[in-house]
């Protein structure tokens, strides 16, 4: 078994504003976007602070960041083209199926995102799935439900729900961050081969949910690669698609993700008892 992690990506040393660099990393990166308009929205490492927005910590000088753009009046359709305004994605694929899967990483909205929400907003943050991009095949993922969450600034409170495809057992409680306001860490601790799965979900080492699938397994063959950042809905009106479109400050900021297909890591925190700790860091292993 390696050491090393799948994937590791603080951002450092990559080349800025290059589409060839973060493909490099990674199975698939969205969006796609043509046009000299859109270009900026393209997902891609950039140097921080981009668009006034800081960096997680003191050490991280470069991180990456794209944006959902989108055209007014549903054009493109709501409906298929998915990768070319919709999603602010990156997907990291494992060479075969894998019952076991950890992932951290720091997580930002703009501080121009929209505000307020409005109903049906569909503010995805993570997706795992039986194929090597993002949504291929089966997949499940997490999304961020609440009207004013994150979109609004007057709170903090938030919560957090996700999709199994055959019923769920948990419930995730309220947890204060926002990434509207800061950076929240975000990890996720997922298990496919334990009796009925099991997937957790921390934000800056919070518990902020616990689930048990009902399915005797998630999936058939099972999952095969993981998605940080996913798809984002913005409308007036969830019954008229006319008002499906985005907005040229959706963008969205990732740092340090890491990424592993096993639950076994190395972990710095600054409590010495894990579960207290505010802050949590990985060390990546060599050997």
């Amino acid at each position: 078994m390696p050491a090393t992690p799948l994937l590791w990506d603080n951002a450092e040393g990559k080349t800025v504003e290059d589409d060839n660099a973060i493909a490099a990393q990674y199975n698939e990166v969205w969006p796609v976007v043509v046009g000299a308009q859109v270009e900026s929205h393209r997902t891609r490492y950039r140097n921080a602070p981009y668009r006034n927005t800081s960096a997680p910590h003191v050490l991280s000088r470069k991180y990456i960041a794209g944006g959902h753009y989108q055209s007014p009046d549903n054009n493109p359709p709501y409906i298929g083209g998915l990768s070319t305004y919709r999603n602010v994605m990156l997907t990291k694929a494992a060479t075969e199926y894998k019952p076991r899967w950890f992932a951290m990483f720091y997580y930002r909205l703009d501080p121009l995102w929209h505000s307020p929400c409005y109903p049906g907003t569909n503010h995805k943050v993570s997706s795992i799935q039986s194929g090597n991009k993002g949504y291929d095949g089966r997949f499940l993922y997490t999304v961020w439900t609440g009207n004013d969450a994150p979109c609004g600034t007057g709170t903090r409170l938030s919560r957090y729900s996700a999709a199994f495809g055959c019923g769920e057992t948990g419930k995730l409680p309220v947890h204060p961050g926002n990434p509207r306001l800061d950076w929240i860490h975000w990890e996720e601790r997922i298990a496919n081969d334990e009796a009925l799965g099991a997937w957790e979900i921390y934000v800056d080492n919070f518990r902020a949910g616990y689930f048990r699938n009902n399915c005797p397994m998630w999936f058939k063959p099972g999952i095969k690669s993981y998605s940080v950042g996913g798809y984002y809905r913005w409308c007036t009106d969830i019954k008229d698609t006319s008002t499906y479109r985005g907005d040229s400050n959706h963008f969205r900021y990732f740092d340090d993700i890491y990424i592993d297909t096993t639950l076994s890591r190395v972990m710095l925190a600054n409590n010495s008892k894990y579960s207290k700790a505010t802050i949590v860091e990985p060390q990546i292993p060599s050997s």
